[in-house]
This record gives structure tokens, C-alpha cells and sequence, in this order.
């Protein structure tokens, strides 16, 4: 698939994008781990979570929503990639976090 600038792209297309790069592994973004300036703002600068429930778009492998859950604030972490979304959801069950906490879609 080749693409130009303003060129349309089906919802199907784009899906199958996103299928690929999980796939083939060619996620470079995925730093496998808590984004550093995430975990630098909530552990350094002690920033308080509200209570309630909070989203993390495009999760990938859902660390910064891990980090994130805690009881009294539920996290759902979203992702195009259904491959990301079963990812996210075996590393959380390896850590023994429970599904009500962080949630993957």
C-alpha cells in the first residue's frame, strides 16, 4: 500500500495498517514499559490520581494503563490493534491485575 497526502484511507485499511504493525512487530514506540514521563510525574512529582475511571487511548501494550489502576480509579485502556488489546490483556493478567481495574478493548 502506497500513500499520498490526502489520500483517503478506508476504516478497513487503516485497521489492517495497525494489524501489521503488531504483527510483524515493528512497534519502535513500544518502549516496553511505563512512558518515563508518565512514571516521572505520578512517583517524582507526586501528582494525585482522581478516583473514578480514566482511559488510555491508543494502550498498546497497556503499561501506562497498569500503572495507572488502582483501587478507586478504574482504567480502560484502548487500542485499534486487537493484538495490542490481547497483549495488554495477558501482561495484566501475568501481574496479577485484576480485569475490574484495567480493562482493554
Amino acid at each position: 500500500m502506497s500513500y499520498q497526502k490526502n489520500s483517503e484511507v478506508s476504516a478497513n485499511e487503516y485497521s489492517k495498517i495497525w494489524f501489521n504493525f503488531w504483527d510483524n512487530g515493528t512497534t519502535r514506540w513500544d518502549m516496553g514499559d511505563v512512558s518515563p514521563a508518565l512514571r516521572e510525574l505520578i512517583q517524582d512529582k507526586k501528582w494525585e490520581l482522581p478516583s473514578g475511571q480514566g482511559i488510555v487511548p491508543g494502550c498498546g501494550r497497556g503499561y501506562d494503563a497498569m500503572f495507572l489502576a488502582r483501587p478507586g480509579l478504574r482504567m480502560v485502556g484502548a487500542d485499534l490493534s486487537q493484538l495490542a488489546v490481547d497483549a495488554a490483556s495477558k501482561i495484566r493478567d501475568s501481574m496479577g491485575i485484576p480485569a475490574e481495574m484495567a480493562d482493554f478493548q
